[in-house]
């Protein structure tokens, strides 16, 4: 009975064991599929990635390629740049020296129109003087034409009392001719 027993037990193991072998056949079968589905996956995502990378390498490229232009495009904007800084800082200079002559123009318009203005009132002045010196010289001239008339009318009263004192003078001859001649 024991003997049976073991050889039921034996037999039994033996069944569980061909199982589990069967199953490890299968489960390294499964394994085995399962690991090149895997490998063939990765190999595919492998082949995308590195697919990809090389888009990205090529995308990468273009945009060194592009970002070399606009540095190019920059840096002749920058020179670009400065030629007109340049420009316009002479543009500027040379307007600052406009003005500056300019300023010196009118400055120097402005001395000579304080110039003629003093040089108008000195004129001014003088006409004044001048005129100041006319009127007093028409005083001095009325004066001596009144002076002058006063001479004549004396000069004239003069003359008057000398035909007068002719007169007399010569009545006097006549009235001592006349008396010598009645004496005689």
């Amino acid at each position: 009975f024991t003997a049976k027993l073991m050889q039921g037990e034996n037999q039994r193991l033996l069944e569980e064991i061909s199982t589990l072998k069967k199953e490890i056949s299968d489960g390294k079968v499964e394994i085995e599929r399962t690991y090149k589905l895997q490998n063939v996956k990765l190999a595919s995502e492998k082949e995308d990635a590195l697919s990809n990378l090389q888009n990205l390498n090529n995308k990468l490229s273009d945009l060194s390629l592009d970002n070399d232009a606009l540095r190019q495009q920059i840096d002749a904007q920058k020179k670009n740049n400065i030629t007109l800084t340049e420009e316009v800082n002479s543009r500027n200079e040379e307007a600052s020296t406009s003005e500056r002559k300019h300023q010196a123009i009118v400055r120097d318009l402005e001395g000579r129109i304080l110039d003629v203005g003093k040089k108008v009132e000195e004129k001014e002045r003088k006409a004044i003087e001048a005129d100041d010196k006319f009127r007093e010289a028409e005083r001095t001239v009325k004066t001596l034409k009144d002076r002058v008339s006063d001479l004549e009318n004396n000069l004239e009263g003069k003359c008057r009392d000398l035909e007068s004192a002719e007169d007399k003078y010569s009545e006097s001859e006549r009235n001592a001719k006349s008396q010598k001649d009645r004496i005689s």
